[in-house]
Formats: structure tokens, C-alpha cells, sequence
């Protein structure tokens, strides 16, 4: 019979609590492991995927440095917290998709019959009432919230209008959000963007709001260094054209 130390037995327990989605019991035991070996790396990392707070990840991820400095799962977690950080700081409308690119999304929603041309209409006099209270809200999360259209289909009428948009059925319009710029360099492919947006839109339902930058280095679909390039990137084209 294998020996396990009482931190070893705990972190046994919180993997299979959080692996059938206990988390509460998860959190729990890992505590139980800290409080019988402060040092445990492992504890640490554990805790770090447990807790919610992006500062308190910070906090795990730091004490395992502190223990391990060459912990490659600390490094990329430290990394990934702060490109999360930089996307939630960026406002510029470059980042989000025109209003006139979203009327054209209903459109094609009406065409395809996934939505009445009467839901689209309730769906755009909603979007202008909130905005008129100082509040943006998607045309597709409204959609959504009303229930007249899944995320799964939202995601896969965004992409059919990037497919379109980068063949030039409607101009060789300069990249609008993060998602084109992944996909034109080939950083990323249509089919994990999709996967991605799918995923945003459903967080967003419920309330999380997650940039899609996070959504995609959480997926591994994409390295932090070369997220942080075309941020990089983007951020220089936007001002560019501000000063045109």
C-alpha cells in the first residue's frame, strides 16, 4: 500500500473532490494540506486554481516561486494574470465590434432565420434604451438574454461574418477585434476562435465577463508572449488611425 504523508492525503482528496466539481470540499482539503506543510508546492498551485480572486491567484503563485523559483506552472500563471490585467485595462473601440457590423450580424441572424425581423427590432430598441442610460450592451447579449438565439449559434454567425469579411465580400476593412487579428496571422484558427467567443458569450450570460484574450490562453490556444505582440500591435494601429 502507497504511503501518503497527511498534506499528500489531503491534496489526493481536493484533486478528486474538483475533478467530479466539488470545489467547495476541494478547497477545503487543500487548505487542510497547507495548514500540514506550509511549503507544499503542489498545495499552492492547487489553491491557485481554486480561489477566484486574480490577486489571490497572484498571491499562490508567488508563494510557489518563493519555494520554487524556476516552477514553469507559477511563471506562465504570474503571466497570464497579468495579460489578463492589460486586457481588461484596454478600452479602445478597436477592440469591439461596430455598431454597424452588428446590425449586419442581425441581419444575417434574420436571414437565416434564427431570429424574426420583430425579435431583431425589440433586440435594437432595448440596446438604444440602455445606451441612452449609459449602458453598453451587445445586440448578441441581448439576444441571448432574451432567449431568442444560443451562444453556439451567435459564435458561429460571427465567424461566417469574419469568413465573409476576409474574402472580401464586404471590403478589405482593417481588423476590428482581437479575434480577427489571431486569425489573420494565424495565430489562431476560426474553429478555436469560435470555440472561444462560444464560451464568452456564455460566461456573459451568467453574469462572468471574461475578455476573449483569457478565454484563449486558458484554452492554450495561444502563448502568452505572443498575445502580448498583438496587443502590442493593435494598440500602435488604433492610435494610428486616431491621428489620420
Amino acid at each position: 500500500m502507497e504511503y501518503r504523508s497527511a498534506a499528500e492525503a489531503h491534496l489526493h482528496n481536493a484533486a478528486q473532490a474538483f475533478y467530479q466539481g466539488d470545489h467547495s470540499s476541494a478547497f477545503r482539503h487543500t487548505r487542510a494540506a497547507l495548514l500540514t506543510d506550509p511549503n507544499s508546492v503542489e498545495a499552492w498551485l492547487w489553491l491557485s486554481k481554486l480561489v477566484d480572486d486574480p490577486e489571490r491567484q497572484r498571491e499562490c503563485f508567488e508563494r510557489v516561486l518563493m519555494l520554487d523559483p524556476h516552477n514553469s506552472i507559477a511563471q506562465d500563471g504570474i503571466e497570464r494574470l497579468r495579460l489578463a490585467q492589460l486586457l481588461a485595462s484596454v478600452q479602445a473601440p478597436a477592440l469591439h465590434q461596430r455598431a454597424g457590423d452588428m446590425r449586419q450580424l442581425g441581419v444575417r441572424l434574420v436571414e437565416q432565420q434564427l431570429i424574426s425581423n420583430e425579435q431583431l427590432q425589440v433586440a435594437l430598441r432595448q440596446q438604444r434604451s440602455q445606451k441612452i442610460r449609459g449602458e453598453f450592451a451587445p445586440l448578441g447579449d441581448i439576444l441571448i438574454r432574451n432567449g431568442w438565439v444560443t451562444p453556439r449559434a451567435l459564435a458561429n454567425a460571427l465567424i461566417e461574418q469574419l469568413n465573409e469579411k476576409r474574402t472580401g465580400q464586404y471590403g478589405q476593412a482593417a481588423p476590428q477585434f482581437l479575434g480577427e487579428y489571431l486569425v489573420i496571422q494565424g495565430l489562431i484558427s476560426t474553429t478555436q476562435l469560435e470555440a472561444a467567443l462560444e464560451e464568452q458569450m456564455r460566461l456573459r450570460a451568467i453574469g462572468q465577463k471574461v475578455t476573449l484574450g483569457s478565454l484563449l490562453l486558458r484554452q492554450g490556444c495561444i502563448d502568452p508572449a505572443r498575445l502580448q505582440r498583438v496587443l502590442d500591435q493593435q494598440r500602435v494601429e488604433f492610435y494610428s488611425r486616431m491621428g489620420d
